[in-house]
């Protein structure tokens, strides 16, 4: 998957830097299948968690751009080419791409230039839990990744991705976009994003670190609690209370009240 994208870079350097996160297991390399790219392989002391190994990765890199992937992840022979050459001076490109199912269905990550657009609007990342479906479809500038991603490390693994676009949004960086579907993130039924209760939790924490260092408001802090408090409710509930649940939720009275107000 790296050689094949170093070959379609043009002088471009790759390397591809590991993080072991399981130090008593150590990584079990095929070291011919290492061609065209730079291999650095890193193991934790300790289980450290997702945040702390992604930022070490990042410490490590001595790219221009970087970009973070999970082990279920999995991107094209051109990914790399095509971020590259329609980033421009964005600080950050999004491509688009599929999630697959472990029955190997594969659904849009953005259906439509709609939720396309959303990916500039810090309210939908903050009102919305953490719908970011993995950061390997983002090709960011190392210039451009915020210092409270480095320096506020989360405890509670799934959500360091949505800190970290999040924080990118509140210093008013805006992503670029590229229509190509480039990435595929699939479902393996042990995804830390399959676990909804960690999840809601890890949401959380983000929405406590932001509001500390002033990126968000009291509101807005307050509306994310309540929709990660939300996302837990519905474990196991039907459809029925779902909707109902919805319909009587405050931000959902006030949003539909405004609605018909200016109606």
């Amino acid at each position: 998957m790296i050689s094949e994208n170093s070959r379609n870079l043009d002088k471009k350097n790759v390397e591809l830097i590991l993080i072991n996160d399981s130090p008593d297991y150590p990584l079990k390399l095929d070291k011919s299948k290492v061609s065209g790219f730079k291999l650095v392989v890193i193991d934790n002391e300790k289980n450290s968690g997702i945040h702390f190994s992604r930022i070490r990765g990042f410490l490590a890199a001595s790219g221009k751009y970087v970009m973070f992937f999970d082990q279920d992840d999995h991107i094209e022979p051109y990914t790399l080419s095509s971020q590259l050459s329609r980033i421009g001076d964005s600080p950050a490109i999004l491509s688009n791409g599929y999630v697959e199912t472990m029955n190997s269905s594969k659904t849009k990550i953005f259906p439509s230039e709609h939720y396309q657009k959303l990916t500039n609007n810090l309210n939908s990342f903050l009102f919305s839990g953490n719908q970011i479906v993995s950061p390997g479809i983002c090709l960011m500038a190392k210039w451009a990744v915020p210092h409270i991603w480095l320096s506020e490390i989360q405890k509670v693994n799934g959500s360091d991705d949505l800190l970290l676009w999040c924080s990118f949004l509140s210093e008013n960086k805006k992503f670029t976009f590229n229509n190509e579907y480039l990435y595929t993130h699939i479902y393996t039924g042990h995804n830390t994003s399959d676990n909804a209760t960690q999840m809601a939790n890890s949401v959380k924490e983000t929405l406590s670190i932001l509001k500390k260092n002033k990126m968000i408001s009291d509101d807005q802090y307050l509306r994310g609690i309540r929709q990660a408090n939300i996302t837990v409710q519905f474990i196991g509930v039907s459809p029925i209370r779902k909707l109902l649940s919805l319909l009587f939720h405050r931000d959902w009275t006030i949003l539909l009240y405004k609605f018909l107000c200016h109606k």
